[in-house]
């Protein structure tokens, strides 16, 4: 008889399934939820979905954005039938995907890990455990318990897909450099455009292998370093300036605009940049009754000549500087800045939206995850030893304050007399 050892890897993934069970159990007191806000004027059209034709004709109706967002429009009208019955089969399914997610995300992560030159067993540890603090992060939970922010999660799932791709593309581009880049750009574009198709942050996915490629990996030895600085301008550093421009473009808001929202382009820039450090500071502490699509509208910063603002602005230099000036030394820091701020690039600056969603955090902040992650478990082992005891409380106490969360959503009665009485 032959014995089948239980190696870390093993180990590893057999914890994170247990946690992926016990963040299906923090969502379930959610689930008898209901519609609100934007769900009913993205979705209502689902009553009148009854055939081949009405659903095509519902997939095609969608306001929420320049693509009109079909694929998005498409998994909601194969649920038309539950319209009229409640949000809480929408809901299964949001959270069921935000789960996918995970899973998804461990992949991408441990492929990421692996890149670097770490080994299987410490690439898995790493990968879940970064993977495992997101899905039980409170502050996401919006994403998932907002049935319309099914779009948020739904893009997610492809973007990381086309991650995962390119990253297992890329894993052969030193024995068949041809099909490995062939491959890579098939992920990007097949990925890119499911994603864009599902909401327009899609066009974001170039930007974020560009931060991965611009910090923790090393350029491929089979190809000349001239080509591929070239190939990497064109396929990932073009899609960054084709988006920069575009914000540049929309910086200056009409009247009509600045009537509507009540702040200037440069004003939004502004407040944005304290607004990302309190999202920063709410994926740490998690606190159930500082979260929610209801919140107290957030001052309107006026410019560098009020201190907060300034400060934001000051502590976003310092971090930006000491991340360049030691880039090499830590790599992680660079990766954690330059991924927070890529993925918030469309909805957390310019453009005259609304200032404040925490579901715009989904994958931005999956970068600093990842990097104090790495940080613990891959440099000394006493920064492991920490780490390892860290993460599983850290992963207990969110899973806490997610359970109590959800619950909260889960009493619609309960929760508009809460959040009338605190954000009246």
């Amino acid at each position: 008889m032959t014995s089948t050892r239980l190696t870390p890897t093993h180990l590893s993934l057999t914890g994170f399934a247990i946690v992926l069970l016990l963040a299906w159990f923090c969502y379930q007191p959610a689930l008898s939820g209901v519609f609100q806000l934007d769900d009913v004027k993205n979705l209502s059209g689902l009553q009148y979905v009854e055939d081949t034709q009405t659903m095509l004709e519902f997939v095609l109706s969608g306001t929420a954005g320049p693509t009109g967002r079909p694929i998005s429009l498409l998994t909601f009208g194969l649920q038309a039938d539950q319209w009229q019955i409640g949000a809480g089969g929408f809901l299964r399914v949001n959270v069921f995907i935000h789960l996918l997610n995970a899973v998804l995300l461990a992949a991408f992560l441990f492929l990421l890990t692996r890149a670097q030159g770490h080994n299987r067993d410490r690439s898995a540890m790493v990968a879940v455990a970064a993977a495992g603090i997101w899905v039980l992060m409170p502050l996401l939970a919006t994403a998932s318990l907002l049935v319309v922010q099914r779009m948020t999660t739904l893009n997610a799932t492809f973007a990381l897909a086309g991650l995962l791709g390119y990253l297992l593309a890329r894993a052969r581009i030193e024995a068949h450099p041809r099909m490995a880049l062939v491959a890579m750009g098939a992920s990007l574009a097949l990925g890119g455009g499911l994603a864009t198709l599902t909401k327009e942050s899609g066009l974001l996915l170039p930007l974020y292998v560009l931060v991965i490629e611009a910090t923790l990996l090393s350029a491929p030895v089979s190809i000349p370093r001239r080509q591929w600085r070239f190939l990497r301008s064109v396929f990932l550093g073009l899609p960054a300036l084709v988006v920069l421009v575009y914000l540049a473009s929309q910086a200056v808001y009409p009247e009509w605009a600045v009537a509507k929202r009540g702040f200037t382009g440069w004003e939004r820039l502004m407040t944005e940049a304290q607004l990302l450090w309190v999202y920063l500071q709410k994926a740490l502490l998690g606190i159930p009754s500082t979260l929610g699509i209801y919140q107290g509208a957030p001052a309107v910063a006026p410019g560098l000549r009020d201190p907060a603002t300034l400060l934001a602005v000051l502590a976003w230099l310092l971090v930006t500087g000491v991340a360049i000036v030691y880039r090499k030394r830590w790599p992680l820091l660079g990766f954690a800045l330059a991924w927070y701020i890529v993925g918030h690039l469309l909805e957390s600056t310019v453009l005259p939206l609304e200032l404040y969603f925490e579901h715009r955090n989904y994958l931005p902040i999956v970068g600093p995850i990842y990097a104090v992650v790495a940080a613990m478990l891959l440099k000394s082992q006493l920064a492991k030893r920490i780490g390892l005891v860290i993460a599983p409380v850290f992963m207990v106490a969110s899973a806490l304050m997610l359970y109590q969360f959800a619950a909260l959503l889960g009493e619609p009665s309960a929760s508009s007399r809460y959040w009338a009485h605190r954000y009246p």
